[in-house]
């Protein structure tokens, strides 16, 4: 039974595609032991990405097939709402919030899922965010 909910965040996924041993490694476990997701935001930016490159066609079909494979979570209002509450509550501290990270993150807590991230501190400001170790 699978009961691990694993969020692979961007770059573990492009360190995925560039065939990187540890990641790849570890993605198999997770994909054997648990439910492997990413975010709908993380999945645009694997499109632009393919989208930008020399060779669209061949990149995107390659995002394609990997995305099949995963679990596409997406926001909710309750989401959306602690966003904006992160969000704006850094802009008043004068600190430059990163969206992004702020919706990435969210949507993974508020769908229960751990995110394994190779740039843990961008999360920081999502308070009970699980990341993956």
């Amino acid at each position: 039974m699978k009961n691990e909910k694993i969020c692979l965040d961007t770059d573990i996924l492009i360190d995925y595609l560039h065939n990187k041993k540890e990641t790849v490694e570890a993605i198999a476990v997770i994909e054997k032991t648990g439910d492997c997701a990413t975010t709908a935001l993380n999945v645009f930016e694997l499109f632009c990405l393919a989208e930008e490159s020399t060779k669209p066609e061949k990149n995107n079909a390659v995002v394609q097939e990997l995305i099949s494979r995963l679990t596409i979570i997406h926001l909710t209002p309750g989401a959306l709402r602690e966003a904006a509450k992160i969000f704006t509550d850094l802009k008043k501290l004068k600190k430059k919030p990163d969206i992004r990270s702020i919706l990435v993150g969210v949507t993974a807590k508020h769908r229960e899922y751990t995110l394994f991230t190779a740039t843990q501190t961008n999360y920081t400001g999502v308070e009970g965010i699980k990341l993956y170790k």
